[in-house]
């Protein structure tokens, strides 16, 4: 009986263990997208990996211009810098535009820059729902995860790695949610990366 009690729970652990791993969902247009359960929400995790024919530099400046997001996020209407704390950390506010018939969105977020000896680049952006005021008709993203890094690889090419984990709020179901999980996230990096080149 012990011997079966046993197995079943190393089968367990095992199964959940898998859950964990990422799972490569699709390989389209030089972008890799992989998902994986998260351990304390229906709502799956997202992973992005390409490589860019930039500099990483030139990456570098367009990642870390926050003023910039309109112009790369998916749906991102407008962003406000809410205040700047030094040249590694910010605080901004994004107006995401949700379609109709759903509430459009915001999310308020923490943003630190972390540069490796290596030479790579790290953003981490991190909701930070209360530090600004909520705005009538507006959902607010309590929680959004986004990490982004850049990783230099030869002269003019750049590897991004891109991990998000975040719930849109409202009435949605995760089950809708997981269905579109990667739809805006995959057309932000295509932009990305063509903005990247020109970008100055």
């Amino acid at each position: 009986m012990r011997f079966y009690l046993l197995l079943f729970t190393l089968l367990c652990c095992n199964f959940l263990a898998a859950q964990k791993d990422w799972q490569l969902k699709k390989n389209t247009k030089g972008i890799k997208v992989y998902y994986r359960a998260a351990a304390d929400s229906d709502i799956n995790e997202l992973k992005i990996v390409t490589t860019m024919d930039v500099s990483i530099a030139a990456a570098e400046a367009l990642l870390t211009d926050a003023k910039q997001h309109p112009n790369w996020i998916y749906s991102c209407a407008e962003t406000q810098i809410l205040k700047q704390v030094n040249e590694q950390e910010l605080y901004y506010q994004d107006l995401i535009d949700f379609p109709w018939p759903l509430s459009d969105r915001d999310v308020v977020g923490h943003l630190r820059i972390i540069r490796a000896a290596d030479g790579s680049v790290t953003t981490i952006n991190k909701a930070a729902p209360d530090y600004a005021k909520r705005n009538k008709g507006i959902v607010r993203i309590e929680q959004n995860e986004a990490k982004w890094t850049l990783q230099p690889l030869e002269a003019e090419k750049t590897k991004m790695t891109f991990v998000l984990k975040s719930n849109p709020g409202g009435a949605l179901p995760a089950w809708v949610i997981n269905l579109a999980l990667d739809k805006g996230p995959v057309q932000t990096v295509l932009k990305f990366k063509e903005l990247a080149k020109t970008y100055k």
